[in-house]
């Protein structure tokens, strides 16, 4: 269970940088 939630906060993170540098990009 803790590794599930481990890769889970893993794909979330990568979602939110990943969401932050297109709106980045897209801004400037």
């Amino acid at each position: 269970m803790a590794l599930l939630f481990h890769w889970l906060l893993r794909i979330a993170t990568a979602l939110v940088v990943l969401g932050i540098a297109a709106f980045a990009l897209a801004y400037y």
